[in-house]
């Protein structure tokens, strides 16, 4: 009888440079506070709301439906807010995010919700905070313009990865990762990588689509030498057919299988 999957939290300081490390929390830490009744913060410098130059706002969609914000949630959409985005908004991408990914209790205290202005604003964010100058960043060859643009300021180094119609080869990234320190080649001497970038659905500019056969490889690969999965997933929802089992992200693809909770980190 196949096990149940067992979950446990991964401990990401590993993965993070020098500059990650040093950062603490802003005051915006302490925004959840504000919303406590009657609580008065004099440290933030929160702005009166009676100064906002609007009380409330409406458009039309394209199919005539009229959407409102309330002037509660104008104030909240203008006021100062918690670093990872507004509340209500994380709420309804967690909700969805859970429903989609069906998480169960235990799965859902691993994961967390940070609001971007975009997946470049998100990668940049990502390769900051992972990647100092010098390190070596796992890519697919080709891969994506913007991704790349993203990467480029850390001064990491590039180590491409291959793929073919289905996307990332499994036998060539564990080619490249074993013999890594074995012989002289082009990355001989350069750090080992702990990051790997990748495209899964309807790659960028390839087109691939990384097959669930092939997820689970990468992934048992990623977990073997402990290598960050910064999966870069935009098309996930977009199908031309019937919905698969297929559209499973990486670390889903390893649910299936009976893992007993050897995780390879996942961002």
């Amino acid at each position: 009888k196949m096990s149940s999957p067992c979950y446990y939290s991964v401990d990401h300081s590993y993965f993070l440079n020098k500059a990650a490390k040093r950062r603490y929390p802003s005051l915006h830490a302490l925004a959840p506070l504000n919303r406590i009744p009657g609580m008065i913060n004099l440290a933030g410098g929160l702005p009166n709301p009676a100064a906002f130059p609007f009380s409330s706002f409406s458009f039309t969609t394209s199919s005539g439906e009229v959407l409102s914000l309330s002037p509660d949630n104008m104030y909240n959409s203008l006021q100062y807010t918690e670093t990872q985005g507004l509340p209500k908004l994380l709420e309804w991408i967690w909700d969805y995010t859970c429903r989609m990914h069906k998480f169960t209790e235990e799965k859902k205290s691993l994961y967390d919700v940070c609001v971007t202005t975009g997946s470049q604003d998100a990668l940049s964010k990502a390769f900051e905070a992972f990647l100092d100058e010098g390190d070596c960043l796992l890519i697919e060859s080709p891969s994506y313009a913007s991704g790349l643009s993203a990467c480029r300021p850390t001064g990491c180094h590039l180590v491409p990865m291959p793929i073919d119609g289905d996307g990332i080869i499994p036998y060539a990234l564990e080619e490249i990762l074993e013999m890594w320190h074995d012989t002289p080649h082009e990355n001989h001497g350069n750090p080992f990588p702990k990051v790997m970038y990748v495209i899964p659905t309807g790659q960028n500019p390839s087109g691939a689509t990384l097959t669930i056969e092939r997820k689970k490889e990468i992934y048992r690969i990623c977990q073997r030498f402990n290598i960050l999965i910064l999966e870069d997933d935009p098309y996930w929802l977009v199908e031309l057919g019937p919905w698969t089992d297929n559209n499973k992200d990486m670390k889903g693809a390893n649910d299936d299988d009976g893992n007993d909770g050897d995780d390879a980190p996942f961002i």
